[in-house]
């Protein structure tokens, strides 16, 4: 019984003795895990002093080994002030980078409150302002040799607690042996771009220059048609006036062919044929009768005459009203016909002078055809790798739009070591690379290793 007693009390002993060694090793991993956590927090949030003098400035920032961005940023800032930076370091502490930059502000700046508004701008960028750091992130291209990608994502919080999360992506620059070459292509390319605009405007013009001219042309055949309508009409017209022209010269011949047969001189037989014949015919009535009688149709006579006189004058009279009315007509529509033909002779040169702009715009597009052609042809291998380059950045603006973090971090880690691949095996390769962007350093006041130059 005592052995089996002591044995128990063994093995409580040996299970509360791992026990206590489990809970050792817990405490000590917890005191790691905190220990980290706090490093981890600090090199997460950089930090950052400013020391300024009567003209100079010292930065001492310190971030860590992700953040090294923040270093390059400060001192594109200072650019942007006018502010010269006379040297600047770096050194590494664990998990955390020291960076401390000494520039010289000029007196003027320093004057109207430059300083000030500098060491309110860092700060600003360093402990979080949003908007600056976007705004920085738009202009990383035209700074740096390679391409920084933004993009902002936004969790749907309270009014006056709305956090932004900035992810940032590089890409390398590929820049041309001939940055004259690529400047010349864009250019024939915007050529190639005013002359389609151009052609679909002048196009455009001749179309309503074209419907304008065929509505004219309308005008004239109803005109023509109007006009020939007119000409039929006088001539059915002037033939009813001849049937009425023979008619009243028929009239008027009856009306006088007694008159004339009246008016022949009588021989002395004849005379008495004619007292006979007229014995015979009036018998026994009286010669104040026979008178009375012819009085009468010599008033007949006469209002036969003047009527038919008047008939005349009608007739003249229609006939210089009708043929008065038929030329106003004619006079009018010729006018209107000559007035359409110079409107033809203006239109008619207006497309002409289209015309010959359009065959300037076709001649102007070959010829930035032809240059494309030949200065791709002549730089064809980096021109290819340039425009291989300008759609892998179109690419990546069209993926910062989207939001879609992972396909940009997938996007730069490949291209980025498709790059250093090249670098670090490919001698010919980086010596190149270097030469071409001597031209960017040198703009930007940058020495060939990328550090700033000394004002001295």
């Amino acid at each position: 019984m005592a052995i089996n007693y002591i044995k128990k009390l063994e093995e409580k002993v040996k299970k509360g003795q791992e026990k206590k060694d489990r809970l050792l090793a817990m405490g000590r991993k917890r005191v790691a895990s905190c220990d980290v956590e706090a490093e981890m927090s600090q090199i997460r949030s950089p930090k950052m002093e400013i020391r300024e003098t009567n003209s100079s400035l010292e930065i001492l920032l310190i971030t860590g080994l992700d953040n090294h961005f923040i270093f390059y940023e400060l001192i594109r800032i200072l650019h942007e002030h006018n502010i010269d930076v006379l040297a600047a370091n770096s050194s590494l502490a664990g998990h955390l980078m020291h960076h401390l930059l000494h520039a010289q502000i000029e007196p003027s700046s320093s004057e109207f409150g430059g300083r000030s508004k500098v060491s309110e701008r860092l700060k600003r960028f360093v402990y979080g302002s949003v908007s600056d750091h976007v705004e920085i992130m738009q202009q990383q291209q035209e700074l740096w040799d390679f391409d920084n990608i933004g993009c902002t994502l936004m969790e749907d919080k309270e009014e006056n607690d709305v956090p932004k999360l900035v992810h940032q992506f590089y890409f390398v620059k590929l820049w041309p042996e001939d940055p004259d070459s690529v400047s010349r292509i864009r250019k024939a390319e915007r050529v190639i771009e005013d002359m389609n605009q151009e052609h679909l405007r002048i196009s455009e013009e001749i179309k309503e220059k074209m419907s304008e001219r065929n509505l004219y042309g309308l005008r004239n055949s109803n005109y023509y048609y109007y006009y020939e309508g007119i000409r039929s009409s006088m001539g059915s017209k002037g033939l009813i006036l001849n049937d009425l022209h023979a008619a009243l010269d028929e009239l008027c011949f009856t009306k006088n062919a007694p008159r004339r047969v009246s008016n022949k001189l009588c021989f002395k037989g004849e005379l008495d044929n004619h007292k006979l014949n007229f014995m015979m015919l009036h018998g026994s009535k009286s010669l104040a009768e026979e008178k009375k009688v012819l009085r009468e149709i010599n008033k007949s006579e006469q209002r036969d005459v003047a009527s038919f006189s008047s008939l005349d004058r009608l007739r003249n009279t229609l006939m210089d009203d009708y043929a008065l009315g038929h030329r106003r007509e004619r006079l009018s529509l010729r006018d209107k016909v000559r007035h359409i033909e110079k409107e033809f002779e203006s239109i008619d040169k207006v497309i002409s002078s289209l015309q010959k702009k359009l065959a300037g715009t076709y001649q102007k597009k070959a010829e930035a055809y032809q240059s494309i052609l030949e200065l791709k042809k002549a730089n064809d291998g980096e021109i290819t790798n340039y425009y291989q380059y300008c759609s892998l950045m179109n690419n990546v603006h069209q993926l910062a739009e989207k939001k879609d973090i992972a396909a940009l971090d997938e996007l730069s880690c490949s291209e980025v070591s498709k790059f250093m691949l090249e670098w670090n095996n490919n001698t010919a390769f980086r010596e190149d690379y270097e030469k071409r962007v001597l031209q960017s350093l040198e703009r930007r006041h940058l020495s060939r290793d990328g550090r700033m130059r000394s004002h001295k």
